[in-house]
């Protein structure tokens, strides 16, 4: 895998950000979540502010940001457990 390429599927099974943190290891230009589960998960860029989420059975199940730079995101459980696929580049 090059070096500018990040994947991940995880398991989001806590209600704290800073239980998991994803460290791509550089500064993305782009970056991709999709929720794979059937619970509401949160995310944040800083580990404290929350900045989105992505509900299943909605559009933001699935979202893409083109033009962010981000080194580093956050994931916390709404509502329940969930997986996430977490996908970044440069």
């Amino acid at each position: 895998m090059s070096k500018w390429n990040y994947f991940q599927v995880m398991n989001i099974d806590s209600y704290g950000f800073l239980d998991h943190k994803v460290d791509f290891g550089f500064n993305a230009q782009a970056i991709s979540f999709l929720n794979r589960g059937s619970h509401t998960l949160e995310y944040s860029f800083n580990g404290v502010d929350l900045h989105g989420d992505l509900v299943p059975g909605d559009p933001s199940a699935g979202l893409f940001f083109d033009s962010r730079t981000e080194s580093v995101a956050f994931f916390r459980a709404a509502d329940g457990y969930s997986v996430i696929r977490i996908e970044a580049w440069r």
